[in-house]
């Protein structure tokens, strides 16, 4: 079979409706951390190209440490007739905007710092937002309520611990359909080698302000068939299926961590316009099956082959993923004749692509739908067995607690790790005998269960009612010393 390799512009075709109104529809920050100190920054947006009187040449970036702004210019695009790059369309009536900061150093190290931007107005209409209840909407209530997103990172003193923010391989923005199910994965990937997380939260209207009467997507005419959910590992977010037509907003905050600790996480507010299903959509077939997570997942030795085949009913098929980006970058090919497509990827991993965390990788089938190209997701997750232990960062600031008993570690392991129902600590024997709290935080730092080893070495956890998402757990002695600190997932 012959392989080749197929270059697009990654998921940039959009669609030539029309939208309901305004001007903002999203954006998210990423940072790169060039020195110790210094960090340059890329705001994208996504705005609404009719509304020409609102477009911002220029937008003030917030670092987050009382320095004044810096006024970023828009970067991409062609040249407009004040000298200024006008954003790239994108279809649908939307462009994309990049503006990327000049570099930043930091007066020293804090337990982190916001990078932060802020805009007047979103799209006007967005249905839960100001959200009455009882199915009471504000009509035209969101315009008037800014569009703010932040970044929180923290800077790393060790080249090998440098900290840049993830960064997204796909638009994050999409439309849905009416009782069809929207699927799809924004691919988010951390150049440093990070694991990531991601849940859904709040979207702000300004720092530590949420949005007026904000409610998620499947509280709008709610039901067995209306449901929103994340996969905390892989970032794939399924809609199933939207009731009522017109604009929400989403929020989803990706979180960054380095041996078990949590060291950023970037929110990314994007809207999803849900029209009336009117025709087929795009849908894959796979012989694959599910791990415990709900994901499709495999594992690959450096130097083996991972072959994937499916069929998909689509007019093309896009790929998207960090891995296309490394130097045994995998050949990707799609046969057969619209609708009935075949994909094949076909990858053989070096020894330098072996990690920890695993290569999230989307391919993505579009379908001519009677209101443009309808889009849906198929996400992977690949690990490359034989990695190293990571190394470990140095302590920068005073935000941890060492991990230590007499300057050893204590061993400990969980698992499942996502899990479904319970989970389970093991803890070495050097902690036998000791009464070890137990505690496990949300991720907005609310601990919602404490327990004690009483001597034990072994911890048998049961979910109860803990609602799927990521969880923080530490175990610290009764004098207070930290000694094991990590995240778990719950499905």
């Amino acid at each position: 079979m012959q392989y080749r390799k197929i270059i697009f512009a990654l998921f940039g075709i959009f669609f030539s409706v029309n939208l309901f109104a305004t001007h903002n529809v999203g954006g998210y920050i990423t940072v790169t951390q060039i020195a110790p100190l210094t960090f340059q920054a890329k705001i994208v947006t996504f705005t609404k190209m009719s509304s020409i009187q609102a477009d911002r040449d220029t937008l003030n970036l917030n670092w987050g440490d009382n320095s004044q702004s810096e006024r970023v210019v828009r970067s991409n695009g062609p040249i407009g007739s004040h000298g200024i790059p006008l954003g790239v369309a994108i279809g649908n009536d939307i462009k994309m905007n990049e503006y990327i900061s000049g570099f930043h150093t930091y007066p020293g190290y804090l337990c982190e710092y916001i990078i932060s931007v802020s805009d007047p107005n979103r799209v006007s209409n967005i249905i839960n937002i100001n959200h009455g209840g009882s199915g009471n909407i504000n009509p035209g209530g969101s315009v008037n309520v800014p569009l703010y997103f932040e970044t929180r990172i923290r800077p790393q003193s060790q080249n090998h611990c440098m900290n840049s923010s993830p960064v997204l391989e796909t638009h994050p923005h999409f439309f849905a359909l009416t009782t069809d199910t929207l699927t799809f994965n924004m691919t988010a990937s951390d150049h440093d080698g990070d694991s990531l997380s991601f849940e859904f939260t709040t979207p702000l209207q300004a720092s530590g302000f949420p949005v007026p009467n904000y409610v998620l997507p499947h509280q709008i005419v709610p039901g067995p068939n209306n449901q929103i959910s994340i996969h905390p590992v892989t970032g794939e977010i399924k809609w199933h299926s939207p009731q009522r037509l017109g604009i929400y907003v989403v929020a989803v905050k990706i979180s960054e961590w380095k041996n078990g600790e949590l060291y950023g996480n970037t929110i990314v507010d994007f809207n999803i316009t849900v029209y009336p299903d009117t025709s087929s959509r795009p849908h894959f077939t796979t012989n694959w099956q599910l791990d415990s997570t709900g994901a499709y997942s495999f594992t690959v030795i450096p130097g083996d082959t991972l072959q994937l085949d499916f069929s998909a009913t689509a007019d093309i098929i896009f790929f998207a993923g960090e891995i296309f980006r490394l130097a045994s970058s995998p050949d990707f090919n799609f046969t057969g004749i619209a609708p009935s497509l075949q994909g094949n990827f076909y990858w053989i991993p070096d020894v330098a692509d072996a990690r920890i965390t695993p290569y999230i990788t989307t391919f993505r089938a579009g379908k001519n739908h009677s209101i443009g190209t309808y889009l849906n997701d198929l996400t992977v997750s690949i690990y490359v067995s034989g990695a190293p232990l990571p190394a470990v960062c140095a302590q920068t600031s005073n935000c941890f607690t060492s991990v230590s008993e007499n300057g050893k570690p204590y061993d400990t392991r969980l698992y499942p790790n996502p899990f479904t129902h319970q989970f389970q600590i093991e803890l070495s024997a050097q902690s036998a005998g000791e009464n070890l709290s137990l505690q496990l935080f949300d991720v907005q730092g609310k601990q919602i269960r404490q327990v004690f080893t009483h001597g034990a070495t072994n911890l048998l956890i049961e979910r109860g009612n803990l609602p799927a998402g990521i969880y923080i757990y530490r175990l610290t002695k009764e004098n207070g010393e930290r000694v094991a600190e990590g995240k778990v997932a719950a499905l």
